[in-house]
C-alpha cells in the first residue's frame, strides 16, 4: 500500500453475503487465513455465510473483517433472534495485538 496511514480513506462496509463478488470474498478468506496461521478450517469459513459480512477498509485493503450470522436461540420457554460473530479477523501487520508482541 503506498501512503501514510492518514491519507488513506478507511471505510467500513457491511453488505449481505449475497452482495460480495468472489475476489472479495477470497481477500476476506486470505485474510482470516492470515491472522489465524494454521489454525482456521475450512469449517470455520463455512460458518461465516449465512448473514452479514462487516468488512474494514483502508483504502482498497481489507484490514478487518467479521460475519453476523442470524440465530434463534431460547431461554427458558422464550425464543430471541440473535446475530452469531464468526470469521473476525484483522490483518495482522495491523493487529495491535501483533504490534505489541513484535516490539516487546
Amino acid at each position: 500500500m503506498v501512503g501514510s496511514a492518514s491519507q488513506q480513506e478507511r471505510r467500513v462496509v457491511v453488505l449481505d453475503d449475497h452482495e460480495l463478488d468472489e475476489d472479495l470474498l477470497a481477500t476476506a478468506l486470505d485474510l482470516c487465513l492470515a491472522a489465524f496461521p494454521g489454525n482456521f478450517s475450512p469449517e470455520d469459513w463455512e460458518h461465516t455465510f449465512g448473514g452479514e459480512r462487516v468488512l474494514v477498509l483502508d483504502g482498497d485493503v481489507l484490514v478487518g473483517h467479521l460475519a453476523v450470522v442470524p440465530r434463534r436461540i431460547r431461554v427458558a420457554a422464550r425464543w430471541y433472534d440473535a446475530g452469531n460473530v464468526e470469521g473476525v479477523a484483522v490483518l495482522p501487520e495491523r493487529s495491535s495485538t501483533t504490534s505489541a508482541t513484535s516490539t516487546a
